[in-house]
């Protein structure tokens, strides 16, 4: 179905198939994938996690907030990374100590995260982040997304994990 869409829009489009429009889909599609990756390790497990939206989002406000506080950006995507880790063990506490269906269980982390971002940031929107760390976004490495590479890495890892 993907290879009909791709040639579908390549047919219809004449920009579809230069290098800004695929480059473009390479970043967008490798966030979605980054976040895949990690429900792609919930699930063969044989759970469920629908609070992974809400928990990326609680990285995101961290992760802004600390930088916009003056951390160094890898100390504040560790920070980052450990506020995602600390909701996923209260979603494997409630889990699996408390005997929640992980449905349910992560539908209340889903709800409980959304209100602390809510709270953290006044539902204002974080901005003066470092140029170093933005340009992350739309940098490249020989022509190739920062984000595509940051998506293989991870794939790789994840295929180590699995």
């Amino acid at each position: 179905i993907l290879v009909l869409l791709f040639l579908f829009f390549g047919v219809s489009s004449p920009v579809f198939f230069e290098v800004n429009t695929l480059m473009a889909l390479l970043k967008q599609a490798s966030i979605y994938g980054m976040i895949a990756l990690g429900m792609t390790l919930v699930i063969t497990s044989a759970g469920i996690d629908i609070s992974v939206g809400s928990t990326v989002g609680l990285s995101g406000v961290v992760a802004s907030m600390c930088m916009v506080g003056g951390l160094p950006i890898p100390v504040s995507i560790l920070v980052a990374m450990g506020a995602s880790v600390l909701v996923g063990l209260f979603n494997g506490i409630i889990v699996f100590d408390a005997n929640v269906p992980p449905f349910i269980a992560t539908m209340g982390s889903l709800i409980i995260v959304r209100n602390i971002i809510m709270l953290i940031t006044g539902a204002a929107t974080i901005s003066n982040l470092p140029k170093s760390f933005t340009g992350f976004a739309s940098g490249t490495f020989m022509g190739i997304p920062y984000l595509f590479l940051s998506y293989l890495a991870l794939i790789l890892v994840t295929l180590f994990l699995a």
